[in-house]
């Protein structure tokens, strides 16, 4: 099997530059896609340098993460595909990602540890305790989007990232229809990605949270069916509430999350996946269901 890196830029020219490069020194011979979201600090100049080595496709503007990795996995060749941050740095055997999916028929995404520069976890999606879970291989119901491989296929056939998402719950999203296909999400901790955390061009905190909590409740209300959507609504939104208040001293940001939601909503029609689907997915983010094999 064949495996594309896809690698989001935006700006931070410097990490840009240190990631290629250590692509190209530590797993040449694999396809590198390079999709950039209309950098603005030299970074594309560097990136024309590379256009002989590897596809790097210009974006005319920002128009956000989903739609920008959709794009390199429509330049891509392999069978494989693994997306990364521009400061998320790949360090494991290619070779045993290939096992992985050569084993498992059925497997969509695997993800693994993702380490700050100390070798601590720094990034943990999942609900059951890091502490008791990191060490142990497990099927989850998401991925971290910045540091995952998926199968290709499996990826166009259920429509890939959703584009109008911009940032945030795109993985939650996709991970609906991954299970609502009877496809699974792995998590393994043989992989291992090193975040070389850059805190420029970061949205501030207060637009991330608004972002977040719209895109939560679009993304619920596009896939869950109607019966659990209308629980899940009440739980997401009392906890925009608690959270805003606590952290923001604000009532006023969940009200405009709302208004936001409910004009996203009259953009989409609903794709509700099973009921049997959604249990699924409950019993994944709640359980821990091991993989020993």
């Amino acid at each position: 099997m064949k495996i594309s890196i896809i690698m989001l830029t935006y700006n931070r020219r410097d990490i840009n530059k240190k990631n290629i490069e250590y692509i190209e020194h530590n797993y040449i011979g694999n396809e590198l896609v390079v999709v950039d979201n209309n950098s603005t600090d030299g970074t594309q100049k560097y990136l024309r340098k590379k256009e002989n080595i590897h596809k790097i496709i210009y974006l005319d503007k920002n128009y956000g993460i989903p739609y920008a990795r959709n794009i390199g996995a429509n330049y891509s060749t392999g069978e494989i595909l693994i997306f990364i941050d521009n400061d998320i740095f790949i360090e494991f055997d290619l070779r045993y990602l290939i096992y992985l999916f050569e084993k498992k028929n059925d497997l969509a995404a695997v993800s693994g540890k993702i380490l700050d520069l100390n070798g601590n976890i720094e990034t943990w999606v999942y609900k059951i305790d890091k502490n008791k879970y990191s060490d142990k291989k497990f099927f989850s119901y998401v991925f971290p989007g910045g540091a995952t491989a998926i199968r290709k296929s499996f990826f166009f056939q259920v429509g890939g990232f959703d584009k109008d998402l911009f940032f945030t719950e795109e993985e939650r999203d996709l991970s609906f229809r991954f299970i609502n296909n009877n496809y699974k999400i792995l998590y393994d901790p043989m992989l291992k990605f090193i975040h070389h955390h850059i805190s420029e061009c970061k949205i501030v905190n207060k637009d991330r949270f608004r972002r977040n909590y719209i895109n939560k409740l679009f993304v619920y209300y596009k896939n869950v069916p109607l019966c659990f959507f209308v629980l899940s609504f009440i739980k997401i939104f009392i906890k925009c509430i608690y959270v805003s208040i606590k952290k923001y001293k604000n009532i006023i940001i969940p009200f405009l999350v709302l208004k936001k939601f409910i004009i996203e909503c009259r953009k989409k029609d609903r794709a509700p996946i099973k009921s049997s689907s959604f249990i699924k997915y409950h019993k994944l983010k709640n359980l821990y269901i091991g993989c020993d094999k």
